[in-house]
């Protein structure tokens, strides 16, 4: 008797769980229908205000450790001023800074004209601001030659060696040979032309008596005018270097930035980029517009 009692107990205890477990598996089962309305999509051309480290380059003027150095003060200014922590990338060559402004891995940019004008053409990267330079906002490109040289003007540089700075530079590259265009010299012309990464390498070259002319920004030649280099040619009325913003970076943060651009007043901080620095001032695209005729002119993409 005993033994049926107890068969007919576990007989009710099965059949207890298994109703429990078919009641639950009908309601598990139910999936919750998606609400569309608050699935929220990020656009791709877009970076949020929250974003944490805004990241500047500079096309490579200089080499990259000074290039830290020189962009450090200005970093930190524009961190105090919009709250956020500002970093500099350095850039090898003028090209690599432009693809990081297309690439997204940089959001500022310190471009030259030509630069400025392929980044903006391409892929509607935005000029904020553009360099005072003492009070002017253009600046000039020289071709230079030693000291000793036998040539005397640009005409003179008919089969001869020319040392240029980066292709996609506007003062070592692109101004100097509209210079030479506009003299009846084309690069054809020449006994070689050749482009080097650094302006500064530009004039070791020249010295070193490897090329017989170089060309480079005026203020990289004064710089280095007392090694035993002479002018002999100088292209002026070049508009001034923009600081410029990738395309998509979100506009409150590029009003920030540029507004805190305008208002910088710091002798130590502007110098350091560039030693003839006094401010930053408004600009627009067509500042540029002789930058892209010259730029068309000798075939400059």
């Amino acid at each position: 008797m005993r033994k049926i009692l107890n068969l007919l107990g576990v007989t009710l205890s099965i059949c207890f769980v298994v109703l429990m477990l078919v009641g639950c598996g009908g309601k598990s089962s139910e999936e919750k229908p998606v609400d569309d309305e608050n699935v929220t999509q990020t656009s791709t051309n877009e970076t949020p205000v929250t974003e944490e480290t805004i990241k500047i380059t500079a096309i490579g003027l200089e080499d990259p450790v000074t290039m830290v150095k020189n962009f450090a003060p200005l970093c930190d200014y524009l961190s105090k001023e919009i709250g956020k922590k500002v970093e500099f990338i350095p850039s090898s060559d003028y090209e690599k800074a432009v693809q990081g402004l297309e690439q997204g891995t940089v959001d500022i940019a310190h471009l030259g004209p030509v630069t400025y004008v392929q980044a903006h053409d391409k892929f509607k990267a935005e000029a904020l601001v553009k360099a005072i330079e003492g009070k002017d906002t253009e600046y000039s490109s020289v071709i230079f030659v030693r000291d000793d040289s036998a040539v005397k003007d640009v005409k003179g540089l008919m089969g001869k060696k020319v040392a240029f700075g980066d292709k996609d530079s506007m003062s070592s590259n692109c101004a100097p040979k509209y210079l030479m265009y506009n003299e009846g010299v084309k690069e054809s012309d020449l006994a070689e032309a050749k482009n080097f990464t650094s302006q500064d390498e530009v004039i070791s070259q020249v010295l070193n008596k490897n090329y017989d002319a170089g060309a480079v920004k005026e203020s990289i030649f004064e710089k280095n005018k007392d090694k035993g280099i002479k002018i002999l040619g100088k292209q002026e009325h070049i508009p001034t270097f923009a600081i410029t913003a990738r395309e998509g970076l979100d506009a409150k943060l590029k009003e920030d930035i540029k507004n805190a651009l305008l208002k910088l007043k710091d002798v130590e901080i502007l110098k350091a980029v560039d030693k003839k620095y006094t401010g930053f001032t408004s600009v627009t695209d067509e500042d540029y517009a002789w930058v892209r005729e010259a730029m068309v002119k000798l075939d400059i993409k």
